[in-house]
């Protein structure tokens, strides 16, 4: 039983290797390229879950403009082949550390934005995290370069906390005031707070009218087309080689695992 979390992230990285390699070698037979939703939350000092150091996210997107496609999240999920950058909370540090880089070097970026909380502070999302606060209207509306905003809902609960009606109105309310506020760089994409999502919720967003769903879990996403899509979480301690293999499929690994193991899935 793996219960220190450190003996988890070496888990993965065992198993991880490996299995990228195969993924990337059937890729390579039908002539593809590697796809994958990166997810970051906050982009600050001091790393913790959760948590990405500004040093470190300059080395990783060095990394990602020499070594990828960065692309519009809509089109990786239409198909394209690259990687798409999200950052789920709208935290303020976005503001201060990400943004500045990315559009400096015009990547683009989707912020999922928890309508409902705007300029409030967001207590940690995993254990061991530090609270946040969510940017106000007026920072979001002057975030630089490529960026889209994506539903976070509203009141940043999981979904699992809230009825059909309750969780209805927020897909419905959340859309509505992004696309109010940024009508031209909202899309149709709903990103569930804490990763949950599953049949109840994608079926809701379909019928209030998104594209895609985007989720926690683990791993790159086999085809597209699909409604709900995994993303794959990048921690403080991911070197060029640890990145490449999160893109490459290493992490699906997880997937599969979860319901016969019960450690391993922390999803970060």
């Amino acid at each position: 039983m793996l219960s220190h979390p450190r003996e988890r992230e070496i888990a993965k990285a065992i198993i991880g290797f490996p299995c990228a390699g195969v993924h990337v070698a059937s890729l390579r037979l039908q002539r593809r390229r590697p796809s994958a939703i990166l997810c970051y939350h906050s982009i600050a000092a001091p790393a913790s879950p959760g948590r990405v150091t500004p040093q470190v996210f300059h080395r990783q997107i060095h990394w990602l403009r020499e070594n990828q496609r960065v692309l519009p999240l809509v089109d990786v999920l239409r198909g394209a082949e690259g990687v798409a950058l999200t950052f789920d909370d709208a935290y303020t540090t976005v503001a201060d550390a990400a943004a500045p880089l990315l559009a400096e070097h015009q990547l683009p970026y989707t912020v999922a934005v928890p309508v409902g909380r705007v300029g409030e502070r967001l207590e940690p999302h995993v254990p061991l995290s530090l609270p946040e606060h969510v940017m106000a209207w007026d920072a979001l509306g002057k975030l630089p370069g490529h960026v889209t905003f994506a539903s976070h809902l509203m009141t940043h609960r999981a979904v699992q906390e809230l009825t059909d009606a309750e969780l209805a109105d927020e897909l419905r309310a959340s859309r509505s005031e992004l696309a109010r506020r940024f009508p031209d760089r909202t899309i149709d994409v709903v990103i569930w707070p804490y990763g949950d999502g599953g049949d109840r919720a994608t079926g809701l967003a379909r019928e209030a009218g998104y594209c895609a769903a985007l989720a926690g879990g683990w791993g790159v996403n086999p085809k597209p087309g699909e409604f709900e899509y995994r993303r794959v979480g990048v921690d403080d301690d991911d070197g060029p080689a640890r990145l490449w293999a999160k893109i490459a499929g290493g992490w699906n690994w997880i997937n599969w695992a979860r319901p016969a193991v019960g450690v391993v899935t922390s999803r970060r």
